[in-house]
């Protein structure tokens, strides 16, 4: 239990979509600006100290990474999610006191939201804390029986679902951005699982947004290049996962929603131009999102990580699988370091006592290895200089992955160095794929 103190400040109607506007709260250990209607709820003598919720059995966590954490926590009046932020460094610092923390931008993008009338998970408070290291922590309504869209699309698109229910939830997201974009929402990072969807017991679905730090908030409508833009996410994750029938039921849909006039609702110019629009914007962002996942293959993180395998042996291995659903990976095993390390090191050892012991090997998890060894000097040095064909072959597979392009699943690689000079190298692959099964377009 932690003391608070309020300071009642002047009303603000409609900014909050709160009757009694803002107040400030000293609580945690930090400043807030709140929703007046719930502090009692959010820092009354049972309420947790929101920089230390892990600790608090009503909390459950969600995500966490890049210096933040999300959390699900009940409290006796609402059910809220808490985003704890923390900086580090000089520049987080700055941001703190220039209110440019992720914490800071989403209360306000959801503020704005709100009293345009854009469907949005209510923001309750943010609290700011400018020490060294500077915290900040968003806390918002939780939107209440509501699941990710691909969560719910997954569920309605199976065999012997009602096709009706489909259209239904194609129409609400449709009708959800078009409300933003009339608005001028357009978020940034509107990809699907940023979308919640809620299916009403009598039937029909409601839709809203949540995770509006990289979001804009203009005061008109967005054009069509800037909606288009804005639905290049959704519009990426659908081509892979509905019929261009629904897809183009979305647009309808969406155009329908956003013009006033009844006459220009169906001018097939104006869909075209959408189209068109989407398409390009599309084009982009697949570019931007391919080019983001090549960069992983750089550095050691959630998807890949460079090994030393020991015995003069180094590689790039697939840590996790992403878009498994998607792609029908379930079968595919993620592996740690360790279980890498493990697994190859019966390989690795055995090199160094006799190269030609192993060319291909099966490995008891199974997966298949194929190890290759250069010809000659000449050939060392080539691979020295341009890499092996083992890591040519990962890298280029992945890099087609990345671009949604037909590849083998191919899931490491490594090359031996002796005195600085490449004189082997391994590529490992599922045993299954080897024996020609299809390569499916998938990509850590």
């Amino acid at each position: 239990m932690t003391e608070s103190t309020t300071t009642q400040t002047a009303p603000t109607p409609n900014a909050t979509g709160c009757r009694a506007g803002f107040v400030a709260v000293s609580h945690s250990g930090m400043r807030w600006l709140a929703d007046a209607d719930v502090t009692d709820d959010l820092f009354g003598p049972d309420a947790p100290n929101w920089l230390e919720v892990s600790g608090d059995p009503r909390a459950t966590r969600v995500k966490t990474g890049h210096h933040r954490s999300i959390w699900h926590v009940e409290l006796t009046g609402c059910d809220v999610y808490s985003k704890v932020f923390s900086g580090r460094g000089l520049l987080d610092l700055a941001k703190a006191w220039l209110g440019l923390t992720n914490g800071q931008r989403e209360w306000r993008h959801a503020v704005r939201a709100i009293a345009k009338g854009i469907p949005v998970a209510a923001p309750l408070a943010v609290g700011l804390r400018r020490g060294s290291p500077s915290q900040a922590v968003y806390v918002c309504r939780a939107f209440e029986g509501g699941k990710t869209l691909p969560e719910v699309w997954a569920r309605h698109s199976a065999p012997g679902r009602s096709r009706r229910a489909l259209h239904q939830l194609i129409d609400a997201v449709a009708v959800l951005y078009a409300r933003a974009h009339r608005g001028g929402l357009s978020h940034l990072d509107g990809h699907p699982g940023n979308v919640l969807v809620r299916e009403h017991e009598s039937g029909g679905f409601e839709a809203t947004f949540v995770d509006l730090a990289w979001a804009r908030v203009r005061k008109h409508p967005l054009d069509t290049p800037a909606a288009a833009a804005s639905l290049a996410q959704l519009d990426h994750y659908f081509r892979r996962m509905a019929t261009k029938t629904q897809r183009l039921r979305f647009v309808h849909t969406y155009h329908a929603a956003r013009i006033d006039s009844e006459p220009q609702r169906y001018l097939t110019d104006l869909i075209r131009r959408l189209l068109d629009a989407i398409d390009t914007a599309h084009d982009r962002h697949a570019r931007r999102l391919a080019g983001r996942r090549d960069r992983r293959l750089l550095r050691t993180g959630k998807y890949f990580a460079r090994i030393d395998l020991g015995h003069g042996w180094s590689g790039l291995f697939v840590l996790q699988q992403a878009r498994r659903r998607i792609f029908d990976l379930e079968a595919v095993e993620d592996r740690t370091i360790d279980d890498w390390k493990a697994l190859l090191t019966p390989i690795t050892s055995a090199w160094t006592i006799d190269p030609a012991a192993s060319d291909a090997a099966e490995l008891s998890a199974g997966l298949t290895i194929d190890v290759e060894r250069p010809v000659g000097p000449a050939q060392r040095i080539i691979w020295t200089l341009r890499g092996s064909p083992s890591r040519r072959k990962f890298l280029d597979a992945h890099r087609r992955r990345h671009r949604d392009e037909t590849a083998p699943l191919l899931l490491g690689y490594a090359e031996h160095r002796r005195h600085g000079v490449v004189d082997g190298a391994l590529l490992i692959e599922p045993a299954d794929q080897c024996s020609g099964a299809a390569a499916r377009n998938v990509s850590a």
